[in-house]
């Protein structure tokens, strides 16, 4: 009897033990650019640096389009990472960019380095937009995420400042 339910157990767990192998297989993320860090605490007007960055995923990546939108933010620099190709280089004034990666990448790579500081109490973002990952001669990513910092006057949000249009009040 305990022989019998070995026969049945055994192949039972291979065949669940492959299924879920293949969907492991099958749910790799998508490519996608990112910024690091995100979820920081600045002082108004304090400079910090952040990078842009692109995730291959299980793919390999050779170029990076995009444009930097900076928001509650005051953009100081925008640098492209030693090693990399502008095709376009982006500025503070004209932060649309192009990148190649020479040979290009399967790993986790930075592509841009850039300076900003807060310009007031709040919320503050680097957005990535309309962005185009690029594999071996085709487009194979579109995602983006965003960095996301507090930004406090001396190290309290206390009192009343605008954001954007809105008037808000801090406690």
């Amino acid at each position: 009897m305990k022989n019998n339910i070995t026969k049945i157990l055994f192949p039972s767990f291979i065949v669940i033990a492959f299924i879920g192998f293949s969907f492991t297989a099958f749910a790799s993320t998508t490519p996608s650019v990112y910024v690091t860090p995100t979820g920081i605490t600045k002082n108004v007007a304090e400079v910090f640096s952040a990078s842009i960055n692109v995730n291959p995923a299980s793919g390999k990546v050779y170029a990076v389009e995009g444009t930097i939108d900076f928001k509650n933010l005051s953009c100081d620099s925008v640098l492209v990472v030693d090693g990399m190709m502008a095709q376009t280089t982006p500025t503070c004034a004209k932060p649309y960019f192009l990148i190649g990666i020479p040979n290009g990448t399967d790993k986790d790579t930075a592509f841009l380095n850039i300076k900003v500081k807060g310009v007031d109490v709040g919320v503050a973002n680097v957005n990535i937009i309309n962005v185009d990952i690029i594999g071996e001669g085709k487009s194979i990513g579109t995602n983006s995420t965003n960095g996301i910092y507090t930004i406090v006057n001396n190290g309290t949000t206390s009192g009343s400042y605008t954001y954007g249009s809105k008037n808000l009040t801090g406690s």
